[in-house]
């Protein structure tokens, strides 16, 4: 039996940039009536109700993606300027708003925070700017040690210091830098240098979790970096991806935590343009690493919920069990017509294009009608 449509609103006109979970039972829209002037619509999850909208939203070629804490939601707007915004979280009233960088936000990578500041990073100018979440003044603005690349989530916020993943094309190695708004000059240390002697590989997807960080390489590894200490604790080896001239790519831009669990799905692609897909699953607690095949269909994106990876189906959803025994059950969801855009170019973490699940439900859009759906999963 189909999951019952729990409620069909109308939200724009075209041109949906993607949905992301603002926490508290709500998600924020990014779109467009034009192509060219984006707003942020805030949504209630429960009955799709509009809370607050923010216009100018800017969207920087796809990177923008707001953050929020338990008091506002920051976001890049464009005014007279391009700014970062900082908007109270349950009724969208600007607390501040503030430039930063030189004009030139089409080269920001997506801004973090910690429990005190918001970072952003401006690769054109290379400079990494750390702003005051209450006040909106800068605190300081640092130029970068190496240059990080365009887009990604290079950015990652440790406690109450910023790392930055960046690449030092002299040595032909990627660095792991450390910032701390607290020190002279900003810049700390350079807590790792990848690969070093012996090691092989291209970070293609981390995460950071208390004080480790964990990466997958191109070539075929996982790694757990103590960063206290800057040295690796722990490698595991992925199927070996030798016959493939480029190595692993990852369907999801990020590596998903449930429980004391880490989740990947990656490929590698074999003679004749086949690919081969695996779930990778890895305890926190034991350090167990394993992998599992993944059957792999026609969709663009693919999306983690607690326990499953979520992709889109002739008539709703299929949900492969990551953490179990690798089942693949099929959601069938009322008033399905399969107009939902299945592909991203997000470089960003936890965040949909045109569909989202979360809080137990699925959010999706369909294409060319503004039109916001809502089923239970």
């Amino acid at each position: 039996m189909a999951q019952t449509l729990n409620y069909q609103v109308k939200i724009g006109k075209k041109d949906f940039e993607h949905i992301t979970y603002l926490g508290n039972g709500r998600v924020g829209i990014v779109h467009s009536s034009d192509g060219y002037d984006y707003k942020l619509t805030v949504i209630n999850i429960g009955d799709g109700s509009v809370v607050w909208e923010q216009a100018n939203y800017e969207t920087f070629g796809g990177v923008a993606v707001p953050l929020y804490d338990e008091h506002a939601v920051y976001m890049p707007i464009t005014e007279s300027s391009q700014k970062l915004s900082a908007n109270d979280r349950e009724t969208g009233k600007p607390l501040w708003a503030r430039s930063v960088g030189n004009g030139t936000w089409a080269f920001m990578t997506p801004p973090v925070q910690t429990a005190a500041h918001v970072a952003v990073c401006n690769t054109h100018s290379d400079k990494l700017s750390i702003i005051d979440k209450k006040s909106g003044k800068v605190v300081c603005s640092a130029k970068l040690a190496h240059e990080v690349p365009d887009y990604r989530p290079s950015i990652r916020a440790w406690r109450d210091k910023f790392i930055a993943f960046a690449t030092d094309s002299k040595n032909d190695q990627w660095t792991i830098d450390l910032y701390d708004p607290a020190t002279e000059g900003v810049f700390v240390k350079t807590i790792l240098r990848f690969p070093e002697k012996g090691e092989d590989g291209r970070i293609v997807l981390h995460t950071l979790i208390g004080d480790w960080l964990y990466f997958f390489t191109a070539q075929g590894w996982f790694y757990k970096l103590d960063l206290l200490s800057g040295e690796i604790k722990e490698k595991h080896q992925l199927p070996d991806p030798s016959i493939s001239e480029d190595g692993y790519s990852f369907s999801t831009r990020y590596i998903h935590r449930h429980n004391n669990w880490l989740c990947a799905i990656g490929d590698f692609n074999m003679s004749g343009g086949k690919s081969t897909y695996f779930a990778f699953r890895y305890d926190m607690n034991s350090g167990a690493f394993s992998s599992i095949p993944f059957e792999y269909q026609k969709t663009g994106y693919m999306q983690f919920y607690e326990g499953g990876v979520y992709r889109l189906s002739e008539s709703g959803l299929m949900r492969f069990d990551i953490l179990g025994d690798g089942k693949t059950i099929e959601i069938p969801l009322e008033q399905w017509d399969n107009k939902i855009s299945s592909n991203t170019f997000k470089n960003s973490d936890e965040s949909g294009e045109h569909w989202l699940v979360v809080a137990g439900k699925i959010l999706a859009i369909r294409e060319k009608k503004g039109e916001l759906l809502c089923w239970d999963i």
